[in-house]
């Protein structure tokens, strides 16, 4: 049989249109059309070729001359140009990965995700038009490969995927969009978009934007009276739940740790399931915030590729011994992040984290950080009786609701909504759950008339404050103290060094007993000398004011 070179046939091909897919809906039914259509041109080229070629018409005119019954050269050269198609048809698209890559590139959008380390590999993505955004989805990029060629390798599908991957360009993400059901909402002017493969986004919230939306009323029950009535009536918590709402859908976390706080049918987990529909739940990491203190090692790569952290009844008083990990998610700054059989690499996290509890946890950390980073929302109401169920499990759930409440979020403009009582419940925790630290913003202020505190003095006070706010705490004196140091406000200082007692003197220099000691402190405070020889020179350490 004469032999053709396919190669020159398939290059000779018209070229194929180079018009991205419009839609991944049946993503695999089209990649199996299109691939089916190349080698059916290929085949039908092959064999319109061979029945072209000069030797091959001289053949045809001499059978034509010499037809006869029975099979004919005519016959012949008919199978020799099947057999030639066939051939053409089997490696229209060559099994090379570099040549399945190619062809998945000239119907799908790919880009590479710049990573923060340096050493770190840059994720491959793909471009859904569908939903406006990039998604890593290397499962169905492999059912595409075998698509293309069914008998592919597992090995042969990593090598495609690897040559799609050094022929996609490296993109960032654009953290100032975000994806909704109908468009890209510009989070610098909340101002709606088309959809565009040039703007990358990973973030997305399936429900439209729709700013014709109307407060929708369910036999009587409308959200916001119900969210306003659950906060107690404070327009100023309100504002700030739709601030947490607004941080949720944007993807921008205020650098600050929102914590729901109310006892049980307060409706604080009826919000935050607003938030987990909203968001969706294969969009959430459900992690406590006790599980996020670095202490677990595998606990941080649990949040990749999810959009908002979420904590459901954490234990009330739960103990956090390291918040540094906790504080750099939601400021952004470079986590240490370890999957299991693999090399621990950095990453830049920024994920807005809502917490819920009837409680606050103990956390070792300075009290501005606390302060500063932790904004508490106290939900007030307590159901009594049998609370309606349809609220949380029907009204808040509809579209509409979930739509309104979008819109509510998207149309606010960002405020730093400092409210009086979450300000008022942030001091009571702090006081409560970090006792030592809440006496430190208690007593060391500046109404102090002393410059200098003994230690026996302020051990003396805090015996007292313990009886009057009702505190259980065993902290003996030595780790008293050690607390107390790290705690100090600036102004003040711990001596390194004792200060001493004259002779006939019961007291330091610059120290007024009477003047400090609290209303709830009895005023006899003893004098520090122990045998009451007042001839003798004593020495006491304590905490002295900087300017003095």
């Amino acid at each position: 049989m004469t032999e053709l070179d396919w190669e020159s046939i398939t290059q000779s091909l018209p070229e194929q249109n180079d018009s991205y897919l419009t839609s991944l809906k049946g993503i695999r039914g089209q990649i199996g059309y299109f691939a089916s259509n190349v080698r059916q041109e290929a085949y039908e080229a092959a064999y319109q070729a061979y029945f072209n070629k000069p030797s091959i018409k001289k053949r045809l005119a001499k059978a034509n001359d010499d037809d006869t019954t029975g099979i004919t050269d005519r016959d012949v050269i008919e199978e020799e140009a099947k057999e030639l198609a066939k051939k053409a048809y089997s490696k229209a698209i060559s099994k090379q990965p570099a040549s399945m890559a190619k062809f998945l590139m000239e119907y799908i959008r790919f880009v590479r995700i710049k990573p923060v380390s340096a050493n770190q590999e840059p994720p491959l993505c793909l471009y859904d038009p569908d939903k406006g955004i990039y998604l890593e989805n290397n499962v169905l990029i492999k059912d595409l490969i075998t698509v293309i060629n069914d008998d592919t390798t597992e090995r042969k599908a990593k090598d495609v995927l690897y040559m799609i991957a050094r022929n996609s360009t490296i993109r960032e993400i654009n953290e100032n969009y975000v994806a909704l059901g109908n468009g890209l909402l510009n989070c610098q002017t909340m101002a709606l978009e088309p959809y565009s493969p040039d703007i990358i986004v990973t973030r997305r919230i399936d429900y439209p934007y729709n700013p014709e939306r109307q407060e929708p009323t369910i036999n009587g029950w409308k959200p916001t009276e119900w969210l306003k009535s659950v906060l107690g009536n404070d327009n100023e918590l309100f504002e700030l739940t739709i601030q947490i709402l607004k941080s949720v859908i944007t993807g921008k976390t205020l650098e600050r740790l929102f914590w729901l706080q109310g006892v049980g049918g307060s409706g604080k987990g009826s919000f935050q399931q607003i938030i987990t529909d909203m968001v969706s739940e294969s969009n959430i990491a459900s992690s406590k915030v006790d599980e996020l203190d670095g202490m677990n090692r595998f606990g941080m790569s649990a949040l990749i590729g999810k959009s908002v952290v979420i904590g459901d009844d954490v234990q009330k008083d739960v103990r956090i011994k390291n918040t540094s990990a906790i504080f750099s998610l939601i400021t952004g700054d470079p986590l240490k992040i370890e999957e299991k059989g693999k090399t621990p690499y950095t990453l830049r996290l920024r994920l807005p984290v809502v917490q819920s509890s009837n409680g606050f946890p103990k956390m070792e950390a300075d009290k501005e950080a606390i302060s500063r980073r932790f904004v508490i929302v106290p939900f007030k109401k307590a159901y009594q009786g049998k609370p309606n169920r349809s609220i949380r499990n029907d009204y808040l759930r509809r579209p509409e609701v979930l739509e309104y409440f979008l819109k509510l979020a998207v149309e606010t403009p960002w405020q730093d909504i400092n409210a009086k009582a979450s300000q008022e419940a942030l001091a009571e925790n702090i006081r409560g759950s970090e006792p030592i630290i809440g006496f430190v913003e208690h007593f060391f202020t500046n109404e102090l008339e002393s410059e200098f505190l003994p230690n026996e003095f302020v051990w003396y006070v805090w015996g007292f404050y313990t009886d009057y706010y009702k505190i259980k705490d065993h902290t003996p004196s030595d780790a008293f103290h050690k607390e107390i140091k790290a705690n100090l406000p600036k102004e003040w200082k711990s001596l390194p060094y004792p200060v001493t007692i004259g002779v006939n003197r019961n007291y330091p220099k610059g120290f007024y007993p009477e003047s400090d000691t609290p209303f709830y402190a009895n005023r006899s405070f003893p004098s520090l000398r122990k045998d009451n020889d007042k001839r003798k020179v004593i020495n006491v350490r304590g905490y002295k004011l900087k300017r003095h």
